[in-house]
């Protein structure tokens, strides 16, 4: 008994040593592991610390940090060669995330460092943390809104990767419930595409209204954005802003050219008020809910978005910083041209529009009341009755299904679906209605069909991908960008 008891306290004598020895070689050096969260591709994060702690009695000196990063998704900002630790004592390593890949990434850390006479190093799996994903959230710019005034502010959804991505789901939480937004007229984002998300800012009471923008993408990413708008009832001598956008004419017939004014409606104070009291500059998104316009001279206008699909939703243009020159209410004007479309009439709207540069504090700050929108109407079509095409009706026979690429950068691949045997032209317009080339017309039997045109003979522009069958017609927009 007594020899099987010695045989046992050996064993154990063993293992604690081993152990002791084991935690005195894993734990010279306690490491803090850094979460960097969501971050778009081609972003980088904010800064972060890797806290680095020596646990030991001796005093050990750091010699290098390797991360085994091939992709290079993570940097250790600081050199921490031979620097000294005392026992207890920690070193906060700044460190960033540039993500180049999507999905969960991570990097293990190699801690090469000198304890007493002793070269050691010693691995953290872990250390470095964060997942890469392929859309990018830009919030709204928000600041003061008045009680009693309904505000849209736009917030804008990006996706970066090169393969298209769907979101699943939006959510906004507002405690007070005086934000509000609206879904996504297309859940999936294709190469490149911007993807604006309206935010309705209702306020009925004074003080600050938080909410928190999150968006559910297929990749199981979740991002969020913070929107904080201070609420004020509007007091007699404030100094306010009302813009609207309208088309000069607001009648025209495919093919003609129209003015787009934006300009400040009656509600607004004086010139010299305005001007006094902040500098001139202002920009805005602007949209229609129609393919009934195009632009002629950008100025520096682009379209947000390269889908070009117009069929429910609005298609969205964003107007950089302008300066206004003070000599008549109207703030900028700039030509588009009339186009034929699935509908006689388009809604043009003002939306995120900022005026001068934020005020210092005490400064006055010019407040913009919610912009009044413009209609533009499209005279009779010869070419086709009042619609030169309709949309996709139910029970249609046949459907048009998607472009790619889009902008085409040589050419782009057209892909449709025929559900029963009938004679079919797929044909390729301008933006005045002009047929420019016909695809393929042909008795097409039930099938799926893919076409392929070359883009090299194209101007930059605007034109409509038609697929006519004898009763209805069918359509997707194609930019051409050179």
């Amino acid at each position: 008994m007594q020899i099987r008891q010695n045989i046992l306290f050996a064993i154990l004598v063993v293992i604690c040593s081993g152990l002791v020895q084991h935690r005195s070689i894993a734990q010279t050096l306690e490491v803090t592991a850094v979460n960097f969260g969501t971050v778009s591709i081609a972003e980088t994060s904010d800064t972060k610390f890797l806290v680095i702690r020596n646990t030991s009695a001796d005093s050990v000196t750091l010699r290098r940090l390797t991360l085994a990063d091939t992709r290079q998704n993570f940097e250790i900002i600081d050199d921490v060669t031979m620097f000294l630790l005392s026992p207890n004592q920690s070193i906060q390593v700044p460190c960033r995330f540039f993500p180049r890949d999507i999905g969960v990434l991570q990097a293990p850390l190699t801690i090469s460092f000198t304890r007493g006479s002793a070269q050691q190093s010693q691995v953290v799996q872990n250390a470095l943390v964060g997942r890469g994903s392929p859309l990018k959230l830009a919030p709204p710019k928000v600041d003061t809104v008045l009680v009693g005034y309904s505000t849209v502010k736009t917030a804008l959804l990006i996706n970066r990767w090169i393969n298209p991505v769907t979101v699943r789901r939006l959510q906004l939480i507002s405690p007070r419930g005086e934000m509000a937004i609206s879904d996504l007229d297309s859940k999936i984002l294709a190469r490149g595409d911007t993807v604006p998300i309206s935010i309705v800012i209702n306020p009925q009471q004074t003080g600050s209204i938080d909410g928190t923008l999150l968006v559910y993408s297929e990749l199981q990413d979740t991002l969020s954005a913070k929107i904080q708008v201070y609420a004020r009832s509007r007091r007699v001598d404030d100094i306010v802003i009302r813009p609207g956008i309208r088309a000069v004419p607001d009648s025209a017939a495919p093919g003609d050219t129209i003015r787009l004014e934006i300009y400040l409606s009656p509600e607004s104070s004086s010139r010299d008020d305005i001007f006094r009291t902040s500098l001139p500059n202002f920009s805005a998104i602007f949209s229609l809910n129609g393919n009934l316009a195009q632009l002629l001279s950008s100025s520096g206008i682009r379209p947000i978005g390269q889908s070009g699909q117009y069929q429910s939703g609005r298609r969205y243009f964003q107007m950089p910083l302008q300066r206004w020159d003070g000599r008549s209410s109207i703030l900028y004007r700039f030509p588009m041209q009339a186009m034929a479309g699935d509908t006689d009439l388009t809604e043009i709207q003002l939306s995120q529009f900022q005026w001068g540069i934020p005020p210092l504090p005490g400064e006055k700050q010019v407040l913009v009341l919610p912009p009044l929108s413009g209609l533009l109407r499209i005279k009779t079509c010869t070419a086709g009755g009042k619609r030169l095409f309709t949309a996709t009706p139910k029970g249609s026979t046949f459907a048009l299904q998607s472009t790619f690429p889009n902008p085409p950068d040589t050419h782009f691949e057209v892909a449709y679906s025929v559900s029963e045997k009938q004679n079919l032209s797929l044909s390729l317009y301008n933006a005045q209605g002009n047929l420019v080339r016909t695809i393929k017309s042909a008795l097409h039997e039930a099938g799926e069909y893919s076409e392929r045109l070359e883009t090299g003979f194209l101007a930059t522009g605007t034109y409509f991908l038609r697929l006519s069958g004898e009763t209805t017609v069918q359509q997707r927009v194609v930019n051409v960008i050179k």
